[in-house]
């Protein structure tokens, strides 16, 4: 196989695939992988409380073959830094200097449109939808 493409930075550019769900979406970024590739993984948010559990990629064996790193985190493995987080978190805070986005959308009757536009990319920060009226 040939040798990754260096981007600006000089870094190699090993993995080709952003992989946001299980199944079909994982055998086909394990089938784009380059020699050698480094994998991040976190969540898997779908299968959480999934009756059925997942069944492995069938190209499993390609893993091993282009000689792929698989690695992963959880946020539980840095509780150690939450009291510091807190504290700078806090301090921002405190000082007026903690921003953030969000949107609020009345009646939970457009709960369903607002769940598709989030989906579109429609709206950026948090968003509520408000059922007091």
């Amino acid at each position: 196989m040939e040798s990754p493409p260096k981007t600006d930075l000089g870094y190699a550019v090993l993995l080709r695939l952003k992989i946001y769900s299980l199944g079909d979406m994982l055998e086909a970024a394990i089938a784009n992988l380059s020699d050698k590739s480094k994998v991040i993984l976190c969540g898997a948010i779908s299968q959480y409380n999934t009756p059925h559990p997942f069944k492995g990629p069938a190209n499993f064996a390609q893993i091993i073959r282009r000689n792929v790193q698989f690695l992963h985190y959880i946020v539980t493995d840095y509780d150690y830094l939450y009291p510091e987080f807190f504290n700078k978190v806090m301090q921002l805070y405190v000082d007026g200097n903690l921003y953030y986005k969000e949107t609020i959308i009345d009646g939970i009757e457009n709960s369903w449109g607002v769940l598709i536009q989030l989906f579109k990319g429609v709206y950026a920060g948090k968003v509520i939808i408000s059922t007091l009226r």
